[in-house]
């Protein structure tokens, strides 16, 4: 006869399991399952030094512009790894007012991948979450970049719906990993605000991660 699988009733305090350790199925009073992460996604991801994060420098601050972008990417990043390398899992986007905006209102975030080259501008720094050594992996990064399709932008957050807004006002687009870039491929995004007044830095938080194939 076939071993039958069952259950033991835990209480509320997490046990601690030692390497290799094997334990029960851990159930409540009504025979739920109880399974629970012991640690954020990202908490996890960060931990192994695979996250990073690239914002535009205050000298490069643009100047916002109240209308859709056609080719223009303020901020790009590219994916330089080959064949079956590591993508970039995009964690979020993020637009903040530098200069006074009182008159904006409005700003979306935009964004598109593509297969777009990028010359890498080393001013546009990367940086670690967990404050580890210099990036040594293969994104290359861009402000004002001109190689996006027109017509391919996809709108990932919008925000403010105040014309009281000034410097220090801005949006971020959680992405939770819904954009990727796999070996070769190039995030770029620029907002779109109210009224074209003002000037802005973008940024973008991204993970490293090798995928398993679909």
């Amino acid at each position: 006869m076939a071993e039958s699988s069952y259950g033991v009733v835990r209480g509320m305090s997490p046990p601690y399991y030692n390497e290799g350790s094997t334990s029960q199925i851990a159930i409540n009073q009504r025979g739920d399952q109880l399974v629970a992460l012991s640690e954020s996604p990202q908490t996890e991801i960060a931990r192994s030094q695979n996250s990073w994060y690239v914002s535009i420098a205050t000298a490069s601050a643009f100047t916002n512009v109240a209308t859709m972008p056609t080719t223009l990417a303020e901020l790009t990043l590219k994916n330089n790894e080959a064949g079956d390398g590591k993508s970039l899992v995009i964690d979020s986007i993020w637009w903040m007012s530098l200069t006074s905006i009182t008159a904006i209102a409005n700003v979306s975030i935009v964004y598109q991948v593509n297969t777009a080259a990028v010359t890498n501008d080393a001013t546009q720094l990367i940086s670690s979450p967990t404050g580890v050594a210099a990036y040594s992996g293969l994104a290359t990064r861009a402000v004002s970049d001109t190689t996006m399709v027109a017509n391919k932008w996809c709108v990932a957050a919008s925000g403010l719906s105040s014309a009281a807004v000034s410097i220090g006002a801005g949006v971020v687009a959680n992405i939770n990993g819904g954009i990727i870039l796999a070996p070769s491929f190039t995030l770029g995004v620029n907002i779109v605000a109210g009224t074209a007044t003002g000037t802005s830095i973008m940024g973008i938080n991204w993970h490293e991660v090798k995928l398993a194939e679909s």
